[in-house]
Parts: C-alpha cells; structure tokens; sequence
C-alpha cells in the first residue's frame, strides 16, 4: 500500500518514513503543502498523513481542497496543536482521524491500521490462494507447507497479487504501488523480481506458471482450479460470502495479543535505537536556538525573527520528543512554546521560567541522548553470523524457526555485502555516542537495509562454502570477527574435512557443525542469544603493587570495564568467590603465594573452568611465557602494552569463554533432547 507522508519537520518525517517503511508500506514524504498537492495529483494513495501546520498550504485547507477534488483516501492529521477547536476543524474539513503529538509510534501504526481497514483493500490476517499462504503478521509465506525466503519486494508484490486476485498488474503499475519516488527504479527491477518470486515458488513445488504473464497486460496469480477458485478468492480478500469484510475483531484481537504487542514494542524501541543518532543533532541545534534566545531576551535585545526561529524549535522538540519516548522533554517543549508564541511582551517572571525550562530541557535532551545509545548499544552488543554451507539446503527451515521465534534475521549472499552490512552495524556502535524487514537475497532488499538503519539483524545467514572458500574471502571474515569484537560465528559446513575445520578455525574459537541439523543450530542460537555477555564485564585484577594496580583501574575502567582490584593474594579465594569476575588477571611474581599458584588453584576448581586467565607481567622470556601457559593460563600481556592492544586480549578471551559456556550448554541440551523417547 502507498502512503503520502505531508510533514515539515525533518526529524519527524524521517522517523515516520522509517517506521512506516518497516511495515511493507511504500512511502513518499513532501515538506511542504504545495509538494505534496502535486504529488496527490499524480499518484494514487491508499492514505495520507498530514500535518496541520505546514509552509506554502496549509494542511486544513490541503484536506479541504482533496476532498472537493473528489479524493476519497482516509486522511490522518498529525498535529502538535492540543485545542479542541483544531481538532473539530481538521474533521470538518475531512479528515478521517487525527493525532496529536507527543504520541507512541504504536499509536499512530495502529491508527493507520484501522484506516487502512476502511478502505476496499482489506488487511485481513492470513491470505491464501490454492496452496499457497502468506500470514500477514509473522510475514511467513508457505507453499504446501514448505517454507518460501523471500526478499521483502518479492513478499510486497505476492501480497499485492493476492489481495487482488483476478487483477493483472503492468509492470509499471507495480512500480506505482511498491515503490516511493525516492528509490525510483526501471521497470526491468519489476521483471527480476518476478522472476526471482517464480523461481522460489517453483522449487517449493508450485507450477512454473504460478505467477502468469497476460501478454499485453502484466502478472497476476493463475486461476486455481473451479471448485477451489471462489473460495479461495474469498479468503484472499478478506470477503464473506456476502461481500462483507470478514470480522475485523480478528486483526484487533490479533494486534491485542500480549505477545504480538510486546514483539511489535520490542521492534519499534529498537528501531527508534538506532534513529536517534540520525535526528539527535538537529534536536541539539533547536535547543541552541533556544538558549541563545533566553541570552538575548535577558539583554533586553531578542528580535521578532529569532524569537519566531525559537518557537518553531521549541515546537517540533515538543513533537520529536515525544515520539522518542521523552514525555518530559516534550512537555517542557511545549511549556517553552507557548510562552514564546506571539509578539507580546515577555514579563520578567515568565523570562526567569522560560530560563529555567530551558535549562530543565538541556538536561532533559542529554538524558535522552545517553538513553537511547544505551538501548543501541544494548541491542548491538551481540549480532549472529551463521555462515551455512549452500550443499546443506537448511536455510529455508532456519529462516522459517529463526523468525517463528521472533528473531531479526537477515541473508546476504556474498561476503562483500555482508562487510557493507556489518561495517554499518559497527559505525552504529561508535557513532552514537539501523529492519525488520523478511530475509533479504538481492541488491534492492540489501539497499533497502543499508538505507532505513533499522533493527540491527538478531542473526545473519551467509551462504558460505570453506571447502572452496580461496584466501580473499577469509580474510574478509577474519577481518569482520576483528572489526567487531561482540560478533559470534556459527559454522555449518558439509564438508568435515581437516582442510575446512583448520580453515574454520583460522576465524576464532567457533562452534562448528558438520552435517548439522537445523534444530542443533537452532538450539545453539537460542543459548547465544538468551546468554549474552553481560554489558558490563568484571575484571579481578591481583598484583601486590598497589600503584600499577590503581592506574590499571584507571585505565579500564575508562573503557567500561568494572575492577576490582587485590593487592593482597592471601585473601583472592574469598575474592574471587565473592566477586564472581568475568576475567582474572594476574601477576606472575607476589609474595606469599605467585600468580602461577594462583592460576593452578583455578583450574582445579571444576567451577572456575571456563574464566578467562591473563598474566599482566613484565616477564617476557619465553620460558616464563612457557611455564604460565602451562600452569593454564589463556594469554600473557606485557604491562608496557598500549591500551588497544590490552584491551584486544581482554575483550578477546571474555568472548572465547562466553563461547564455550554456550556451546557447551548447547551440547548438553542437544545430547539431552537426542536421548528423549520418540512421542
């Protein structure tokens, strides 16, 4: 379905335009009145949301002007103006229904949902068509029950084919229906993506012709065989046997379910994640504005024009706080605007308010800022890359399992794409300091990720073969585990050979599967992605030399590690069992008892197996190397190490042991479900 997005504030246009294009929807956005007018003019809209206040033509009188043409579509207003007399206004001149900023993105999804139900095209839950099924809520398409990957434009002109069954569409009216203006490709882009769609269908066993060309005309679904064909029909437009709508309460107790609530909640709160990073800047702009505002106010020198520039600010910051979940910042905002509107003069006591609310939405604004990069950093901590050797035919079952469980899952063929994609993932990281889209297998659903910077991807499928694998490609992925430290790497390869294991093993300490079956790599996922790393790692740092000991403390604390430092080794059992670290880090030579002694002691406790060991040691001879590494110790660093290169080891045997504790669990669980009777 296409959408026209009419919204003047960038910031909120992007993230509607995001959100929106999240949920399959094709979205083209004007900025002002008169853009959007010819556009209206020009293209078919299944809705428009429109803003009231906009630049060149109103929204009221845009409204006004679509329905004496005759337009039909449901309009929703998005407006920040709360006065009941706006609101009454906006529906006299027809709109459909309105919202009123700050609001939840659920809100306003939700509101499009309904609106779009209204409509001749229905939105009904499941759509099906002989053998073939698509469910609009998990987004699963199944033909005869076998599972279909499909990239998200192949799913997006299925879906169009199955809402109108007996239409056939030209190529060019695809284009008009699926794509915005902005990505504005040829119709050849339409021809490659029937046949990719036809190609799946046919391998999942439906007839090469499932989706027939009319000669002249365009695609539509064939017709499935008489008895089946009204039925069918039925189902697939949402239409009783009377030309009802089926029971819309259907798709409301569906969007009412606690559990699809919470997963479209967890989608979006990820989603605004990562798309604060691209708006925040503008938002610390409009926040200057204000303040130099507050600055020239108390000289008694604020000009008409700055004053007009400072409401403006303070009125799309009431709006675009709001929707990123900041209800105090937004009703500061809105405090600050409405004793900024106007031309009156500003009474001392108001300029003393408006001083302090300004100062109350600085703090306000930086809060929300380290918020939201927490719930990014928390949401990358931890992506997947399961490469899948091609001869083992599991993809389309793990996709299938992987999104039944409400896992993010993304598919790049070739390992460039996959470095674009995770180089993006890891600027994400470092630069706040990007969809839940189906399975993406060709460059415009890959264009399509790299561009909406939506959800980052729970785990990524990459076909991929070791046992022709040549140096490139190797070194490729060795570099993508380096660039990005939190990366874990499953390995399912057809080939168990020595060759392909040691190849494998070039990458790091990663599970490998040869001949595996989907639910063994499923189980591993599972585990990876219920245990993650905990944000915050906690380090046992014993040394008797109190000074290296607090300038270590210094130095990885800066880097979010939690020390807890030991001076004394008489009293590290007690230690360590208290503070349960992630790692242990020690000194070869102390009194009373050496790091050596220490290490031994570790590794004879059953429950300490896994806990990454470090010597921090200025010796260097190979023979003290030589005894540490066989008293169990993992790695050795020189205490004149620069900082990177410690914290390279670190993070590195942190994420080792955290493998092995998955993996082992992940055996245990596996072995545990091979031994269960047969039902």
């Amino acid at each position: 379905m296409r959408i026209l997005l009419v919204e003047d504030d960038e910031s909120v246009a992007n993230i509607l335009q995001k959100v929106l294009t999240n949920e399959h929807y094709a979205v083209d956005v004007a900025t002002d009145g008169r853009s959007g007018w010819q556009l209206v003019n020009g293209t078919h809209y299944d809705l428009v949301i429109l803003d009231v206040v906009l630049p060149e033509l109103d929204g009221l009188e845009f409204c006004r002007q679509l329905r004496n043409k005759s337009y039909n579509m449901p309009v929703l207003f998005v407006t920040a103006l709360n006065a009941s007399s706006k609101k009454v206004a906006g529906l006299n001149a027809g709109a459909d229904d309105y919202i009123t900023k700050p609001f939840e993105l659920e809100e306003l999804l939700a509101r499009v949902r309904a609106l779009l139900r209204r409509v001749k095209t229905s939105v009904a839950l499941t759509l099906q068509w002989g053998a073939l099924r698509l469910e609009v809520n998990s987004r699963e398409v199944t033909y005869q029950g076998q599972p279909l990957s499909l990239t998200p434009k192949e799913y997006a002109i299925l879906e169009l084919f199955l809402r109108n069954p007996a239409q056939a569409f030209s190529r060019q009216a695809i284009l008009d229906s699926l794509w915005s203006y902005s990505d504005s490709p040829g119709e050849e882009t339409v021809t490659s993506h029937i046949k990719g769609l036809r190609r799946k269908l046919k391998k999942a066993g439906a007839p090469a012709d499932f989706v027939e060309t009319v000669y002249g005309v365009g695609y539509r679904l064939k017709p499935v065989a008489c008895e089946e064909s009204l039925s069918e029909a039925v189902q697939a437009t949402g239409l009783s046997s009377d030309g009802v709508f089926l029971d819309d309460a259907l798709n409301d107790a569906s969007e009412g379910d606690p559990t699809f609530i919470q997963l479209r909640r967890q989608q979006t709160q990820a989603a605004l994640a990562t798309l604060w990073k691209s708006v925040k800047g503008q938002q610390t702009a409009r926040l200057r504005t204000l303040q130099q505002a507050i600055e020239q106010l108390q000289i008694g020198n604020l000009s008409s024009d700055l004053r007009r520039s400072a409401y403006r600010s303070a009125h799309s910051l009431t709006g675009v706080l709001g929707i990123f979940g900041s209800k105090q910042g937004s009703h500061t905002a809105d405090q600050i605007q409405v004793l900024l509107k106007g031309d009156t003069v500003i009474s001392a006591t108001d300029q003393r308010r408006l001083k302090s609310l300004v100062e109350t939405l600085n703090t306000s604004l930086s809060d929300d800022i380290e918020h939201h990069h927490n719930i990014a950093v928390e949401t990358l901590r931890m992506p997947l890359l399961v490469l899948v050797d091609p001869q083992l035919e599991v993809m389309p079952t793990l996709v299938s399992a992987l999104w039944a469980k409400g896992l993010t899952v993304k598919i790049s063929q070739e390992i460039a794409g996959l470095s674009t994609i995770l180089s993006a993932v890891d600027s994400a990281a470092d630069n706040d300091a990007d969809d839940t889209a189906s399975p993406t297998d060709d460059k415009d659903a890959h264009h399509q990720f790299l561009t909406m910077e939506s959800t980052i991807p729970d785990v990524i499928l990459l076909n991929f073969s070791f046992k022709d694998a040549d140096a490139e490609p190797l070194n490729m992925l060795n570099a993508l585990a380096k660039q990005l430290p939190s990366l874990m790497i499953l390995i399912c390869s057809a080939d168990g050979s020595l060759s392909s294991r040691v190849k494998a093993s070039q990458l790091g300490d990663y599970p490998f599967f040869c001949q595996p079956d989907a639910a063994s790599v499923i189980k591993t996922i599972e585990l990876l992605r219920s245990h993650p790393p905990a944000k915050t790692q906690k380090i046992l740092a014993v040394d008797d030399d109190p000074q290296l000991l607090q300038a270590l403390q210094t130095r990885l604390e800066h880097e979010g590690y939690q020390i807890v430092t030991l001076n004394k080794p008489v009293e590290f059992w007690q230690t360590l069992q208290t503070e349960a670290p992630d790692l242990l880090l020690l000194d070869i030579s102390m009194p009373d008892f050496t790091g050596i002694e220490l290490c031994q002691t570790v590794r004879q406790a059953p429950a300490w197996s896994h806990l990454p060991i470090v010597f921090f040691t200025s010796h260097t001879d190979a023979h003290s190397q030589q005894v540490a590494l066989r008293a169990g110790a993992d790695n050795l660093i020189e205490k004149s190490a620069p900082d990177s290169q410690m914290l390279s080891h670190l993070n590195s045997q942190i994420k080792r042991s955290h493998l092995q504790k998955a993996i082992q669990q992940a055996n245990a669980a596996i072995a545990q479900c091979s031994s269960l009777p047969a039902s």
